[in-house]
């Protein structure tokens, strides 16, 4: 069984671009925050949590009024089957270098990786216009080949870039640690406060955001042992194994 989560909220686009590209590969289930939970983390809850049945855009759902990766928790601990596999996306917008600490889309794959199951964060750059069918069918793809490759401990983030740069390949990166964010606040006439961000572009080669400024999809390897052995050992399988599209997959020299 397959749990297909997100951060966007159930009725997002890109969650059911998802459900669309794997409907027929897996018995599947989705479970997904009642409404945005952007940016959110790895948010956990202590109070109690709806629960509720749904029927949207033709599909039954479970929709939770809490965060991503409690709907993870609640896909892999209180539903039986349990599903083998998560796919938390396709997010609207990148998730890239730091947005790994920050994005909910993210914490579900990690979650589900903490839980004992092979998590997938799949997202779409640009917030205006995302590639929602490139980055489901770049998902769909990669959990065919985790599903074969029988991988454990670890998640992934897969990242599609924007629709108007030329497809280079499929590049095994590393997450960006410029420090690509920034912030500021911003006071409001109603007396409240605004948090601005933006993200700027990544000046370390080979790093995911620079590879999706250049027309790259990325596909991104961690481990919850922290071992890089072992995700180096992985990302070479990848890099020997995985074909998306006829695109050549890069793995950059350390």
């Amino acid at each position: 069984m397959l749990l297909l989560t997100n951060d966007d909220g159930y009725r997002a686009r890109g969650l059911r671009a998802l459900a669309d590209a794997v409907q027929n590969l897996d018995d599947l289930v989705i479970v997904a925050p009642l409404g945005n939970r952007s940016g959110i983390g790895h948010t956990i809850s202590f109070k109690e949590v709806r629960v509720q049945q749904r029927l949207y855009a033709g599909r039954e759902m479970l929709t939770l009024s809490s965060s991503p990766s409690d709907c993870a928790s609640y896909g892999l601990e209180a539903l039986l089957p349990r599903p083998e596999y998560v796919l938390s996306g396709v997010n609207r917008g990148t998730n890239s270098g730091m947005s790994l600490y920050m994005s909910g889309t993210i914490a579900a794959a990690r979650q589900a990786a903490i839980l004992g199951v092979p998590g997938i964060a799949v997202s779409a750059a640009g917030f205006e216009d995302p590639d929602y069918d490139l980055a489901a069918a770049f998902g769909r793809e990669f959990f065919l080949w985790l599903r074969a490759a029988q991988v454990e401990g670890c998640y992934f983030n897969l990242v599609a870039p924007k629709k108007n740069l030329p497809r280079q390949g499929v590049a095994v990166t590393r997450p960006s640690l410029d420090k690509d964010l920034r912030s500021r606040w911003e006071l409001q006439p109603s007396g409240k406060y605004l948090h601005r961000t933006e993200w700027l572009p990544s000046t370390e080669r080979w790093s995911d955001q620079w590879a999706l400024d250049r027309g790259y999809l990325t596909l991104t390897v961690n481990t919850l042992d922290r071992d890089c052995a072992r995700a180096e050992a992985l990302e070479e399988r990848i890099f020997s194994e995985f074909r998306f599209a006829g695109l050549p997959t890069v793995l950059p020299a350390p």
